[in-house]
């Protein structure tokens, strides 16, 4: 549920940004975008409203680790980062959680970017209906989401990753040949699938984590997946310019394949603290 509304977002900004500039200039946009960028960063002041207990946040933070019995300091440091960060290498499946999540950035970050593009010059739509339909793209990985999310605790977080990436290679492979129509219809479809992933790796992550680095090892996640998802978009955009713009599928076919087969190859989890 949580991860819906990114994609949500994502589906309808460019619409709404493509809209505002046809009438005000691109300019305006990032102007008219500030104000509910401002609204919404006062949100979680009103979740920490002052209570009987003290601070909402606080009071509940402190039960949760008192319940688990983890001696936690909140003034993470230096330290704690260094020792996550061996954890991390020590450990084979908190290394393939992350590569699988790098993996997944190296898609998403590529599809996004070069399928507007592809529709456009491979395909002959003009950029307005070519983004309009990365946009739909994006949309159905608010389905995806809730669907990943909901198998993951039915099938087990491994299963649902492996299918996610396996099911969407063929789709982006077969895109390059498929008719105009075909084509956006093997892209909707991976559009719906393939974001199924992203709620199953990040129950990975906190199962496999302590509780009192949960902040860390999440924030070595999505350095993992925007980091290699900017990446991505200079070697696509090299593939492009060397091979044309159909060429970009097959790195992203390549990418899949990889995720799926790390799934596979991912051992079973004993605990929640990293030992096998």
């Amino acid at each position: 549920m949580h991860e819906t509304g990114a994609s949500i977002g994502l589906a309808i900004t460019p619409l709404i940004a493509a809209f505002i500039s046809f009438y005000y200039g691109w300019r305006f946009v990032y102007l008219l975008l500030a104000v509910p960028a401002i609204v919404f960063a006062f949100l979680p002041l009103g979740m920490m409203k002052v209570r009987k207990g003290g601070w909402i946040g606080a009071r509940e933070e402190q039960k949760f680790y008192s319940d688990a019995n983890v001696n936690v300091n909140v003034n993470t440091n230096d330290r704690e980062l260094r020792v996550f960060l061996r954890q991390v290498i020590s450990t084979g499946s908190l290394r393939r959680i992350y590569v699988i999540e790098g993996l997944f950035g190296f898609v998403i970050g590529g599809a996004l970017t070069f399928i507007p593009i592809f529709l456009n010059e491979a395909k002959g739509l003009g950029p307005e209906l070519a983004v309009t339909i990365t946009c739909v793209f994006t949309a159905g990985g608010a389905i995806g989401k809730f669907v990943g999310g909901h198998f993951s605790d039915i099938v087990g977080e491994r299963k649902v990753m492996a299918i996610g990436f396996f099911l969407v290679a063929p789709l982006f492979f077969a895109v390059p040949f498929l008719p105009l129509l075909w084509a956006i219809l093997a892209l909707a479809l991976a559009g719906l699938i393939f974001p199924t992933v992203l709620p199953a790796i990040i129950t990975t992550i906190g199962k496999e984590i302590e509780p009192s680095r949960t902040g860390i090892a999440f924030g070595l996640l999505m350095f993992a997946g925007f980091g290699v998802a900017s990446v991505s978009r200079l070697i696509l955009g090299l593939v492009s310019d060397s091979f044309g713009i159909s060429a970009v599928f097959y790195p992203i076919v390549i990418a899949t394949l990889v995720g799926g087969l790390m799934n596979i190859c991912m051992p079973m989890r004993l605990g929640c603290n990293g030992v096998r």
